[in-house]
């Protein structure tokens, strides 16, 4: 069994990488020159990593929970890729994951606490609130969040579901200030310099996902 999650992995990781790849350069409108073996050895290696900490957090599930959860990971790097080198989330994209999301987290019952609650009507009001949440704070003034971070908020939340939408987003929040802190501090980046806040929004839904049921642990109170 080890052998064979070792083989789907290294397999699943490379169609992820050279898909990513290859969408991310039709959305690159403005033709940035990025040392293409350079950018797929990122992929890769992030994406193996990933995969691996997935399968780890699925031993004691299934291989639905795992292939499942590698679509969703799969969605969120290729987001992530497309908004870092081209600083646009795609509608397209959004839509169909967003409907894909809610299709698949029916299938994903394994991996969440149901307490009789419909699986539809838990993935519909995540992806409800994180678009409302996100929605709030893109009409404020001054405000740094654009309209595509609005749409992929509601996608967080069909992935996320209703019960953690909150700490999805949350997550996001200190993996930007912790990394904004760091590029600004480093000089790679001033405090008025725009920041595509996609992949960070994604790295903090990846989270989530490679955490799962272990949330409830880590923050009972929230539950």
């Amino acid at each position: 069994m080890f052998a064979f999650y070792i083989f789907i992995i290294v397999f699943l990781t490379s169609i992820i990488t050279f898909s990513t790849h290859r969408i991310t350069n039709i959305y690159n409108k403005d033709k940035i020159n990025v040392n293409k073996y350079s950018s797929l050895i990122i992929i890769f290696i992030s994406t193996l990593i990933l995969l691996s900490f997935l399968a780890y957090f699925s031993k004691e599930v299934n291989l639905k929970y795992f292939i499942i959860n590698t679509i969703y990971i799969a969605l969120l790097i290729l987001i992530s890729n497309i908004d870092y080198n081209s600083k646009i989330i795609p509608n397209k994209i959004i839509i169909i994951g967003t409907l894909l999301s809610i299709i698949l987290f029916t299938l994903n019952s394994d991996s969440i606490q149901l307490n009789g609650k419909s699986l539809i009507l838990e993935s519909f009001l995540g992806s409800f609130l994180g678009f409302s949440i996100m929605m709030f704070f893109y009409l404020l003034p001054f405000t740094r969040i654009g309209a595509g971070d609005v749409k992929l908020s509601a996608l967080i939340g069909a992935i996320s579901g209703f019960q953690k939408i909150i700490f999805a987003l949350s997550s996001w929040i200190i993996f930007a200030g912790i990394i904004s802190i760091i590029l600004i501090l480093s000089k790679k980046k001033s405090i008025n310099d725009d920041i595509a806040f996609g992949p960070y929004i994604c790295s903090g839904t990846i989270f989530i996902i490679l955490l799962g049921d272990h949330i409830t642990k880590i923050i009972p109170r929230l539950y």
